[in-house]
């Protein structure tokens, strides 16, 4: 770490500690959140008022969690008809054949380590979303409803 950096950190650090003094609050060492994706990229501290109990202070900082869980979820890719039945025809299980790229595609996909899946769905997310589905629970049936329009 840089002198800057760390420099930085402590200003900042040094700022809010002297807000919580005027707010009259005071910092926790057992409540935090850590945004992690593969490595820390947030963290947020709190600060409570002294008398609040601590089951109080533990179901707001759940409750942020849980909001910031919620909004932080992907939206779902949508499966058009027409993958779903490429994708149900690709592994046996009725739908209809695709044209030479996506069935070469979809061959592909079916020898993919993860780290290459990965790679695919990126430039392929309703094939990806078709292929998850299928792997979950009555997955064929909800993917035979979509291709055959009735999902």
């Amino acid at each position: 770490m840089s002198t800057d950096h760390t420099s930085r950190v402590a200003t900042g650090t040094t700022e809010w500690a002297a807000g919580l003094l005027v707010d009259g609050l005071e910092p926790s060492t057992e409540h935090a959140i850590t945004i992690d994706a593969g490595r820390p990229i947030a963290r947020i501290h709190f600060a409570f008022e002294p008398g609040m109990p601590d089951e109080m202070r533990t179901n707001l900082v759940e409750g942020i969690g849980e909001a910031m869980n919620r909004e932080l979820q992907p939206e779902p890719t949508a499966i058009p008809s027409e993958v779903a039945a490429h994708v149900l025809f690709s592994q046996g299980h009725g739908g209809y054949p695709a044209g030479s790229f996506t069935t070469q595609l979809l061959k592909t996909w079916g020898y993919a380590d993860d780290e290459n899946a990965a790679r695919l769905a990126a430039g392929w997310p309703a094939y990806a979303a078709a292929f998850d589905l299928m792997r979950q629970p009555n997955g064929i049936a909800r993917l035979t409803a979509i291709a055959n329009g009735t999902a």
